[in-house]
């Protein structure tokens, strides 16, 4: 029950700080996909979305960590996690924002249920919710997730709001993850796999990857499997983030062992580790604050493949180990147990 708790409060903690984390400060006048007056498309995940004023959207919207803009209407439930939201349309639904922010503007109607989970939300008084209101405040995490959507009213370039976002970024980060190998004592069984086992971890990885598409499909087109989608969303990026967390602490004791430093705490071995991560997507953003386009695209370009890399092992890690529950062994022998002192 105290790790099943445990993980239940780490995916509530990432959720929350996932507006913060998981994308750039949102501009409705750069969001990529125009979802057209009168038409069905599938739900987005990880995308960003929006429904022009007088357009209809006649399904279900869905979007994780990424853009929702909503001006027209939707015949259906709109859900929000981890995303930056601007709603400001009819939705016949429900409205569910969980660990989210942005703004319910005045001429909002909501005819369902309203939830709104640690989620930071100017709403304007003027919105119309018909149905139940369900509202879970996590005190200072609610404002820890309208950090990106205060930030995002600030005009952008070079300015103390952006710079104190980079930083809020790295201590929430740094933070979850103290709490991840705090609660997560097995972490080391983790370790050895990926030490031991490189190459198979990193090929795992990968196969994980491409099953993940056909798994949503496969939970899409099933009847039960539908509602249970969030959830195995959810269940995929608490590893990825708890796998980062472990490879970030990693790269740190290996560079403190390089310079003699053995044995330090865990939280300076992930601190070390993610500073070193961090060295390329800071370049990026600094190459974009001063203007130079083609440096800012070459250390993104090179961010990226670092931070695939950085999650492909995550994934294969909590495969192989079954989320730290065992030691992979190649030859498929059982964890290794010490004689007895005799």
């Amino acid at each position: 029950m105290k790790k099943l708790l445990s993980l239940i409060l780490m995916a509530f903690l990432l959720i929350i700080c996932a507006a913060s984390i998981m994308a750039d400060d949102f501009d409705t006048n750069e969001i990529k996909e125009i979802v057209e007056p009168k038409v069905n498309i599938e739900q987005k995940f990880n995308n960003d979305i929006t429904l022009e004023e007088d357009s209809i959207y006649t399904d279900d919207l869905i979007t994780i960590g990424g853009n929702l803009d909503v001006r027209g209407m939707v015949d259906g439930d709109v859900v929000g996690i981890g995303a930056l939201v601007y709603i400001n349309g009819h939705i016949t639904g429900d409205l569910v924002i969980i660990g989210s922010s942005g703004r319910i503007d005045s001429n909002t109607i909501v005819d369902g249920e309203f939830v709104s989970i640690g989620s930071f939300v100017d709403m304007h008084d003027s919105v119309s919710l018909s149905g139940p209101v369900v509202s879970i405040n996590w005190g200072p995490f609610n404002k820890l997730a309208g950090l990106r959507y205060n930030v995002s009213k600030i005009e952008q370039g070079f300015t103390i709001a952006s710079l104190i976002s980079s930083i809020a970024k790295f201590i929430s980060i740094f933070l979850l993850g103290c709490l991840v190998l705090l609660l997560f004592k097995k972490f080391s069984r983790c370790e050895d796999t990926i030490i031991n086992n490189p190459l198979r971890t990193f090929l795992i990885g990968i196969f994980s990857e491409i099953l993940f598409i056909p798994a949503i499909i496969v939970l899409t087109i099933s009847i039960i499997g539908i509602p249970f989608i969030p959830v195995f969303i959810l269940i995929v990026f608490l590893g990825i983030f708890i796998g980062a967390i472990i490879i970030m602490q990693i790269i740190g004791k290996f560079i403190l062992k390089e310079f003699k430093k053995t044995d330090k705490h865990f939280s300076m071995n992930l601190f070390i580790g993610f500073a070193v991560l961090s060295i390329f997507p800071f370049f990026s953003k600094l190459s974009g604050w001063i203007g130079i386009e083609w440096l800012e695209t070459i250390f993104g370009i090179i961010a990226f493949i670092q931070w695939y890399i950085v999650v492909t092992y995550a994934i294969g890690m909590m495969v192989l180990t079954k989320f730290g529950t065992r030691i992979y062994i190649h030859n498929n022998k059982k964890d290794k147990v010490p004689a007895p002192i005799e």
